[in-house]
């Protein structure tokens, strides 16, 4: 083989951008989507990830999940200094946040998991 890594010089942190994550176990009892588009089943869920993604300065962003399946993003940006909610599933997954550049960082915290109407959280985005 060519190692095409080394060929090309692509070693180092500056070649290979993180992403930060939060693993969230999964909610036993909740129902199980019957498709990847069932929103009915998806807006069932009342336990909730809540999460701040913040940086140094301000930064679009891309969120998103991934299981043992897929890697999933909302096609939409955000800003960084927010506090947002997503819905957790039965099953075991992964929260990431990706800068529109992908030079940049972006730290991505577990607030806490709650439910839905936590009355804490009234103007809360959830996602």
């Amino acid at each position: 083989m060519i190692n095409y890594k080394l060929k090309k010089d692509l070693t180092g942190n500056e070649n290979w951008p993180r992403f930060s994550t939060i693993h969230v176990k999964g909610v036993s009892g909740e129902q199980e989507l019957k498709s990847n588009d069932d929103e009915k089943t998806i807006q069932s869920w009342k336990n909730v990830a809540v999460m701040k993604a913040t940086s140094s300065s301000s930064v679009k962003f891309y969120l998103g999940f991934y299981n043992e399946k897929e890697i999933v993003y909302l096609k939409n940006k955000f800003e960084t200094n927010l506090t947002f909610a997503m819905r957790i599933s039965s099953k075991d997954m992964n929260f990431f946040v990706m800068p529109k550049d992908l030079n940049e960082k972006i730290e991505l915290e577990l607030v806490e998991i709650t439910i839905e109407d936590d009355s804490k959280y009234d103007n809360l985005i959830l996602i």
